[in-house]
């Protein structure tokens, strides 16, 4: 039985940067051992449920495994002795090489590359990305879309506007710039309801939220319009086959690795789509949607 043990980012958002890599190697890999956050583990587990190869090693925080975040090395060889192989990425292969002499992180280009940077030092093609991206639709998500039926709702808006820093964008930013009254349109957020006690929607929206997190792969991949800071609720919707092109990221003000480049990227003109571009085998063929970044600050 042939195993690998794989050290990646511990963010929830990248169980779905790195779904397609964790995916491709268990093509390669009877067992495959993800390291995770005890607090992401049941998340994850629904992430993978669908495959009983893919295993989670649980820790509290990187230091206990990672050599980056303080872990002894002769600690880390031993956790993975029994392994045919040995993958770290991003900063666990490379916190050195970005980190100055005081320890901060320094934003190169090589910390930008994400996600596919993560494949890169997994010695695995781009497109794995794209092609083994899967997350199984659980029961809850099916429910909680046909919860819409029940009420008449033929049309409605997702909306993640929060992230560990708090509040990104507020509900009467999306309005005013988009032309939306949240009043004649379900906006349905999964954290937390946009509405006050005495508006129309407020009972209603309430039923949508504090669900896991794939619960709402459905109510996504149907929204007549879509607007998501940079979160692990944009990790997963941008490689889902979405309906509509109306997709929006209203990024954090310092940027998270995947928007804000400038590179350059050439598909369809956009001058900043790290994610959907010919560099990393963006094409036609690829059936997901373009995230428009939206600039917060500017607005």
């Amino acid at each position: 039985m042939k195993k690998v043990f794989v050290l990646p980012h511990l963010g929830l958002g990248d169980m779905f940067t790195c779904n397609g890599l964790f995916r491709y190697l268990r093509t390669k890999y009877d067992i495959v051992k993800i390291v995770i956050l005890k607090r992401n583990l049941k998340n994850a587990q629904e992430i993978f449920s669908d495959d009983e190869g893919i295993h989670f090693y649980p820790i509290g925080e990187d230091g206990e495994i990672s050599e980056t975040f303080g872990c002894k090395r002769e600690i880390f060889e031993q956790k993975t002795k029994d392994y045919d192989k040995i993958i770290k990425i991003g900063l666990h292969e490379h916190g050195k090489d970005i980190c100055n002499v005081l320890g901060e992180i320094v934003l190169n280009e090589k910390f930008f590359d994400m996600p596919f940077s993560f494949y890169k030092d997994a010695c695995v093609s781009y497109n794995n990305f794209w092609k083994y991206f899967y997350i199984p639709t659980l029961k809850k998500a099916e429910e909680l879309y046909n919860l819409l039926y029940k009420h008449k709702i033929k049309k409605y808006i997702f909306v993640h506007n929060t992230a560990s820093t708090g509040i990104v964008f507020p509900t009467k930013y999306v309005e005013k710039k988009y032309n939306i009254n949240k009043n004649e349109i379900l906006f349905i957020n999964p954290c937390i309801t946009m509405y006050d006690k005495n508006d129309p929607y407020y009972e209603l929206s309430k039923k949508f939220t504090k669900h896991s997190l794939i619960s709402y792969k459905v109510i996504i991949k149907n929204a007549n319009k879509i607007f998501v800071t940079d979160s692990s609720f944009m990790c997963m919707a941008i490689n889902l086959e979405i309906e509509t092109p109306e997709c929006y990221i209203l990024s954090r003000p310092y940027g998270h690795g995947q928007t804000c480049l400038k590179k350059g990227a050439t598909h369809m003109g956009l001058k900043n789509a790290h994610i959907w571009s010919d560099k990393y085998i963006f094409n036609d063929e690829i059936k997901r949607q373009i995230f428009t970044e939206v600039d917060i600050t500017k607005s």
